[in-house]
Order: structure tokens, then C-alpha cells, then sequence
């Protein structure tokens, strides 16, 4: 412990440090000779040698301060000569935007870096020690960048935007699958419009372009979402076996979603789906405020739509895979058919009917759906041609129908041939419904 009078005199020399740079520690024998001193010269009572000795320990003090502030001085040229000589080397090759971004800043990320500190000019060796490091540092204050010009550019480009959205979803391409202004809004063609560098001038024109190239816009979107709707399928149980589909049809692997035994069904409505028709559900249409979104402009798009509901995007979470039971597998066995690899398309081409208890004709996919429910009838064989020939005609007269209500409920516009009507089903939003997915069920004929 330090006693009173030891403290006092520690206290008068350490206040004449810089509090900025004071280092908050000294040499230990230098603190040691001046109490030393102090103790000697209180004990003989001497005034004027006190006076003395406190003055010249200042005078040295403020003497080493002096020196203190000059290398300090020198070393921060020379550490900014460095700076400079880095900064030259790097607009040398290409990174001049990014400086000048990084001016704002003092260059503080550069600043940062461990080959910064030493206080001597930037030699060749040194240089290429460094710059790796250095142009890592670029690269990231290059994202940082266009992410800070991107903030600025996007509320000036909505406007055209907006009103845009609103012509190109009525397209009847995007129509077909029910795209939302969001899906839209997301797609890769508007967003590499609204993302363009903060020079290049954008408007109205730049957007209405598309409508020339909307159904390459769909193909992308429906080729996008159903990677992830893939995800649904990964791993899941297939014609009763465990074995794992990978996402991607390959040359052993038959893709997931083009399967007989997929279907999915609304978490909402309950309504059972299949691909593609899920992909035009409205249920599965979400404000796109509620999705979550990384980069600058899916963030955009949600804060500037988070009090309004018509921006929607189609979400998946409200989706679930529906399993197919044994005994509706047993049905595309009854075809000769393997469940766990053959498709729907396979399915189609086979032209077959079911007939259930000797009362109901159905379509592969109908006969599935009921055999899956639980109180359905167990009690099922494959139709005669002639059944078959009924059965056809009656399922004509009821795509008929659908084709001629939806457009008529949608545009009151009537749908005058059979083949149109039947076209129809599928151009005016109705891709998820049974009946365009084929489930059709009819009465035997006598029944």
C-alpha cells in the first residue's frame, strides 16, 4: 500500500500525462526513484529543493511528452503514406468505386488490417502479403455498395413498377397459374430490372417489355417453385417403401413430382392437389410481408407491402403431402404398373377406367383418391372397353360444363365448341381443379 504522502507525489507527476495517451502504466524503478526522492526531501523539510525536484520531473515529463507527440506524429504520416501507396495499388486494378465509397469512412476497413500498422512505407513484398486480404476487403465493400446505391435507386423505380405489375399479371400466361403480383414481382427478369446499377436510367418501358416474353417468365417461375415443392417430396415414402427421391429427375431417378402416387392436399380448404395444377391454388397465395427475405430488394418489396395484402406470393407452407394407402396402390398394380416408378403421364396414356362395387366408373386418378379414403369400398376391377366408351362421353359433358361456368362466372364470356370449352378448363385459372387434373367419376351405365 502506498501511503499518503507517496500518493500525493505519485499523483502531482502522473497528472501531467496526456490523459488521450497516458498508457495507464510506468516503469516500475522510474515510480520507485521518485517516491524514493520525495520521502528524502519531505524528511529534511526543504522547501526550495522540493520545489526544485517537482519542477524539473515536470519539466521532463512534459519534455518526454514532446518527444511522445512527435513520434506519434511521424508515425501516423508514415502509416498514411502507406494507406495512400495501398489505395493507389488498388484503383490500379479496378476497385476505384469501392474507395471511393470507403472514403466516407476513412478507409477504416483497410485501416483495420494487421500489414497497416507498421509505420513504414508499402514494399513490393509487403504488398503481395497483403493483397489477398486486400481485395477480399474489396469484394465485400462491392456488395456493400450496390446494397447502399440499391436502398436509394428502388423507391424511385416502384412507381413504373407498381403500375406495371398490375397489366402484366393479367397476361394470360401468368393467369394460366394464377401468378400473384408478387411471383411476379420476384421473378429474375423484374428483378434484374429494379437491381440495375444506380446509373442506368429505368422506366415504364422497361417493364412492359416483358409482355413479350411472359411465357418464358412463367416457364422459369414454374421451373423455380417446384424445386422447392420438390422439397415437399424429400425423402417421403413411395409405393409403400422407404426409399429416398432425390429433387432433380436423373438418369435413375424419376422426378418426384411427375409420379402417379403424388398429391398434395390444402392445408386451408383441404382440397386435394396435384402437380402442376397445386402451383395455381389461391389458398397458397401469402401476403409477401409474411415470407422471409435476405437480400435488399425481397426486404424491400416486404417493408413497402407490410400493411397491404394484394402483393402475394405463393408459399408452400400451407401445403402437405398427401401418402397414397396400399390398397390404392394396388390399383396401378392391377395395371401391370410398378407404383413407385411410374408416372401420371404413364398412367394417362394407359386410357383405363375403374369400376367400383359395379355402381361408380372412375378415372385412375378418381379411383386412387377414393381408395384412400377410409370408408371407401373396397370392391374394384378394371372397366370394359364399352364401359369405357360411356364413361368417356360422360366425362366430355362434365368438362364441358366446368369450361363453360369458370370463364363465364370470371369474364361472362361463353366458350362456344366443346374442344374450347375443354381448353378453356385450363386457360381461365381452373388448373387445380379435379376435373383438369383428371379425376372424373361417373355412373355405370344401368345403375
Amino acid at each position: 500500500m502506498i501511503a499518503h504522502s507517496r500518493r500525493k507525489a505519485f499523483n502531482m507527476f502522473n497528472s501531467h500525462y496526456p490523459k488521450s495517451d497516458y498508457p495507464g502504466f510506468l516503469l516500475r524503478s522510474e515510480v520507485q526513484d521518485i517516491l524514493d526522492n520525495w520521502e528524502k526531501l519531505v524528511k529534511i523539510d526543504n522547501e526550495d529543493k522540493l520545489a526544485m525536484f517537482i519542477g524539473r520531473r515536470i519539466l521532463q515529463v512534459q519534455k518526454v511528452e514532446k518527444h511522445v507527440t512527435l513520434c506519434c506524429d511521424w508515425a501516423d504520416r508514415q502509416v498514411q503514406l502507406r494507406l495512400e501507396d495501398v489505395i493507389s495499388r488498388l484503383r490500379g486494378i479496378g476497385w476505384g468505386p469501392e474507395l471511393d465509397y470507403l472514403q466516407r469512412k476513412d478507409y477504416a476497413p483497410i485501416r483495420k488490417h494487421e500489414q497497416m500498422r507498421a509505420a513504414r512505407r508499402l514494399s513490393d513484398r509487403a504488398w503481395q502479403n497483403m493483397r489477398g486480404d486486400m481485395v477480399k476487403c474489396m469484394q465485400q465493400t462491392r456488395q456493400e455498395r450496390l446494397e447502399h446505391e440499391l436502398r436509394y435507386s428502388l423507391p424511385k423505380r416502384w412507381p413504373d413498377l407498381e403500375f406495371a405489375l398490375e397489366e402484366l399479371v393479367q397476361h394470360s400466361k401468368a393467369q394460366v397459374y394464377c401468378l400473384g403480383l408478387g411471383d411476379i414481382a420476384l421473378s429474375p427478369q423484374i428483378r434484374q430490372i429494379m437491381c440495375a446499377p444506380e446509373n442506368e436510367e429505368v422506366n415504364f418501358t422497361n417493364f412492359t417489355a416483358l409482355r413479350g416474353c411472359m411465357g418464358q417468365v412463367v416457364e422459369e417461375w414454374v421451373s423455380y417453385v417446384s424445386n422447392d415443392l420438390r422439397g415437399l417430396l424429400t425423402p417421403r415414402q413411395s409405393g409403400g417403401s422407404a426409399a429416398k427421391l432425390t429433387a432433380a429427375d436423373t438418369r435413375n431417378t424419376v422426378d418426384p413430382l411427375e409420379l402417379a402416387t403424388t398429391s398434395f392436399r390444402c392445408l386451408i380448404c383441404n382440397h386435394r392437389l396435384y402437380y402442376p395444377g397445386a402451383l395455381a391454388h389461391a389458398c397458397l397465395r401469402a401476403p409477401l410481408f409474411q415470407r422471409g427475405h435476405d437480400d435488399v430488394y425481397g426486404q424491400f418489396l416486404s417493408k413497402k407491402f407490410k400493411n397491404h395484402g394484394h402483393l402475394l406470393a405463393i408459399c408452400f407452407d400451407r401445403l402437405g403431402v398427401s401418402a397414397p394407402s396400399a390398397d390404392a396402390l394396388k390399383l396401378i398394380e392391377l395395371c401391370g404398373m410398378d407404383p413407385k416408378v411410374v408416372t401420371a403421364k404413364e398412367m394417362d396414356a394407359l386410357d383405363v377406367r375403374f369400376v367400383r362395387n359395379n355402381e361408380d366408373v372412375m378415372t385412375w386418378r378418381s379411383a386412387m383418391f377414393h381408395q384412400t379414403r377410409p370408408s371407401s369400398i373396397k370392391s374394384w376391377r378394371l372397366a370394359t372397353s364399352y364401359e369405357v366408351a360411356d364413361a368417356k362421353e360422360h366425362e366430355l359433358g362434365i368438362q364441358a360444363r366446368k369450361s363453360w361456368l369458370v370463364p363465364r362466372i370470371k369474364n361472362d364470356i361463353r366458350v362456344p365448341t366443346l374442344a374450347a370449352r375443354s381448353e378453356s378448363l385450363l386457360q381461365s385459372g381452373a388448373l387445380d381443379s379435379l376435373e383438369a387434373n383428371g379425376v372424373y367419376q361417373v355412373k355405370l351405365q344401368g345403375h
